[in-house]
């Protein structure tokens, strides 16, 4: 608030020696300003913070407050002035102005014909005494003292910040470690990303709860050859077996088997195989009987009476002939297998991969 005159100056009570104090920002730098009366007014600045052996001050009577502003001319006594200057301190905005070694202070005012007026007080640079000088100096190492210990602290809070920063750290490193070895590994031309690996894994942990579980290449038709024969020298008679197809159009799809393959040229039950198509996120269960075709003439096949996945009699796997192998439109050993949905909706395909895994949990 900004006021041209004091108010109900009357009712303060005279005092011998009047005196206050006020700390201001100006200029980025605090400023003490006191303010006194006795036999005069008397005002002192002081820079708050700082080491200084000098002070600036301003001695004002009531003649000198009348050269600054024609608005103490109303005063009959220089208490009544000092209290109006008092009051305009308390209420109205102070600067500080700075040039040279020569300071002023500027307080903002109305004047009474309602114009804006700024009081402008001239100080004038005085060294300090000695004594207190080094009062002075002595708090301000007090001060510092205190903002030492500040740091001080802050740097302690900043330690234990970073040490447990450290060890966090170090936790996730350890996480990432161990998510990254519990990570399955498999050497597949066909699987393009863990998420595949992951949704196989997810529907064999049905057999594997709580295990880790490894997938060991055993045979490659690019690798080891795609005659019936190749597959067979590699997997018969080993059980827990994942067999990965990849057709010449890009369709991925698979199928499980616990009893494993051999050539005693018969279909076997296997309730633990199933078939899954990992463009589709989709399992196919075994159900009946008939699920593992065990001929020395085919590949991995799967599903007896119209046969889930057929590799055709002594067709190298990876033939580019027409309607080189097929599946079937209504299977009745493995559930929802129908409409020749691990294809796409097509019968026949050819093979551009087949990768068969020995599949272990420990």
């Amino acid at each position: 608030m900004i006021m041209s005159a004091p108010t109900s100056i009357a009712e303060k009570p005279t005092q011998n020696i009047l005196k206050k104090e006020y700390k201001i920002s100006s200029n980025n730098n605090e400023y003490s300003i006191k303010i006194s009366y006795s036999d005069k007014i008397t005002i002192t600045i002081n820079e708050i913070e700082s080491i200084a052996s000098f002070y600036y001050i301003a001695d004002l009577t009531l003649l000198s407050l009348t050269k600054l502003n024609k608005m103490f001319k109303m005063f009959d006594t220089l208490e009544e002035a000092y209290l109006c200057l008092e009051q305009l301190l308390d209420k109205n905005k102070i600067n500080i102005y700075i040039s040279g070694e020569n300071i002023s202070c500027g307080i903002k005012i109305i004047s009474p014909i309602g114009k804006d007026e700024e009081i402008i007080i001239p100080f004038v640079k005085k060294e300090m005494d000695k004594s207190l000088t080094n009062d002075r100096l002595c708090n301000e190492v007090n001060i510092l003292k205190k903002k030492v210990q500040i740091l001080e602290n802050e740097n302690v809070n900043l330690k234990n910040l970073v040490q447990n920063l450290d060890l966090r750290i170090k936790e996730l490193e350890k996480i990432k470690i161990k998510e990254e070895e519990e990570k399955i590994q498999i050497d597949s031309k066909i699987i393009s990303g863990n998420d595949e690996i992951e949704f196989i894994k997810n529907r064999l942990n049905e057999y594997y709860l709580n295990k880790k579980i490894s997938f060991n290449l055993l045979y490659r038709a690019t690798r080891d050859g795609d005659q019936p024969s190749d597959f067979h020298s590699k997997c018969d008679n080993i059980v827990q077996l994942i067999t990965l197809y990849k057709t010449t159009k890009g369709i991925k799809f698979g199928a499980y088997t616990d009893i494993g393959f051999d050539c005693s040229r018969k279909w076997k039950k296997d309730l633990k195989s199933f078939i899954f198509s990992l463009d589709k996120r989709k399992i196919y269960n075994a159900i009946g009987d008939n699920h593992i075709g065990c001929y020395k003439e085919n590949g991995p096949s799967f599903g007896l009476n119209d046969v889930a996945i057929y590799l055709y009699d002594n067709v190298p796997f990876l033939s580019k002939k027409p309607n080189g192998h097929r599946t079937y439109n209504n299977i009745t050993s493995y559930i929802h297998l129908n409409n020749y949905e691990i294809n796409n909706g097509e019968q026949f395909f050819n093979l551009q991969e087949v990768e068969v895994f020995h599949v272990k949990g420990y």
